[in-house]
């Protein structure tokens, strides 16, 4: 009986995973035709960042270097294009869609992670990425995210085959713990080369060596992996940014609840079900957060920008806080995941 009520629900789910299927199947059609007919020049912020090839190829990777980039972001991009000039000849479209590739891969770990956790409809979920509206932006142009953000994926992957290493265990010190963290300290590493935000992210283990003192040894090495990966760029421009780019804020309370809104947007876009919040901690929450928000003006742009952030901010506080308080959600994997969740927010935000 128990095999007939799991067939008969396969059977009834069938229809919206083709329906999902498809819809994400044209939305990826869709995103490579829009890529392929852009503008033949480049637009926005690209001629900023394609000149970081043209200082590349001029100064090495010499401090010159570092100091002559005329964006925001740090060099990884550079290596990335150098690396593939070859194929792109520096063409705007086709360097477009070196991003569309990168975005695949991106795909490709989260559908390599989902099929090791035996989930059924790994390849459509893995797809999901598509619902967020970002990403046609970061994977769409040719711009500096895409590259961090495989690094950034290839990080959180490593840390959850960590977690899961040490579930299963295995000790903390051994080599699949203690690796896994070490590689995952490596590519956040490096995706801090691309985007300086990333950075943040190394508080995520910290946090994950409090819910489990286990994972201190591992925690604090893939932190002081980070830290020694990105220090070279600190040292080269005395912060966190290119000396030609003005950084009117940098870290602050204003990003930081920007960031979370836009965490919880995406929450709601990829998992748009109501039954794991309750309305009224929900509303209450952002009742109070409006409020305060709107007697000290933290998130405040201009008039319409700032009616979105508030929104976003309060959402985004609300979801986490009804998180934090339920103990079913309250976990060192669930802390983890909503904190690598935030990283598109705060490289937008940021």
């Amino acid at each position: 009986m128990q095999k007939l009520a799991s067939r008969l629900l396969l059977d009834a789910s069938a229809p919206a995973t083709n329906a999902t299927a498809t819809t994400l199947l044209l939305a990826a059609l869709a995103m490579v035709a829009t890529v392929v007919t852009s503008s033949a020049g480049f637009v926005y912020d690209e001629p900023s960042y394609v000149n970081y090839v043209s200082l590349l190829r001029l100064h090495g990777l010499t401090e010159e270097f570092l100091d002559a980039l005329t964006g925001g972001a740090g060099p990884l991009y550079a290596f990335v294009h150098l690396t593939l000039e070859p194929l792109t000849n520096l063409s705007p479209v086709r360097m477009r869609l070196v991003n569309v590739g990168l975005l695949t891969i991106v795909a490709g770990i989260l559908m390599v992670w989902l099929r090791r956790q035996n989930q059924p409809d790994y390849l459509l979920a893995s797809c999901t990425i598509l619902v967020v509206p970002m990403t046609w932006v970061l994977a769409g142009m040719a711009l500096t995210s895409m590259p961090s953000l495989v690094f950034t994926t290839l990080s959180l992957y490593g840390v959850l085959r960590g977690v899961e290493a040490l579930e299963k265990g295995a000790p903390a010190l051994g080599r699949p713990v203690l690796g896994w963290f070490i590689a995952s300290g490596i590519f956040l590493g490096v995706a801090v080369w691309g985007r300086q935000p990333g950075l943040v992210l190394v508080a995520v283990p910290v946090l994950l060596a409090l819910l489990d003192r286990r994972l201190r040894i591992p925690a604090l090495a893939f932190v002081a992996i980070v830290v020694l990966i990105a220090a070279p760029l600190v040292v080269a421009w005395e912060g966190f940014t290119p000396p030609n780019e003005e950084a009117e804020e940098g870290l602050s309370l204003r990003h930081g609840l920007s960031s979370l809104g836009y965490a919880g947007l995406c929450f709601f876009l990829l998992v748009p079900r109501l039954e794991w919040l309750s309305w009224r901690p929900l509303v209450a929450t952002a009742g109070a957060l409006a409020a305060v928000n709107a007697a000290l003006g933290i998130v405040a742009i201009c008039p319409f920008a700032s009616r979105l952030d508030d929104f976003l901010s309060d959402f985004g506080m609300a979801s986490c806080a009804r998180l934090c308080s339920d103990r079913r959600w309250f976990s060192a994997r669930s802390c983890f995941l909503v904190g690598f969740s935030g990283s598109p927010g705060t490289v937008v935000a940021t």
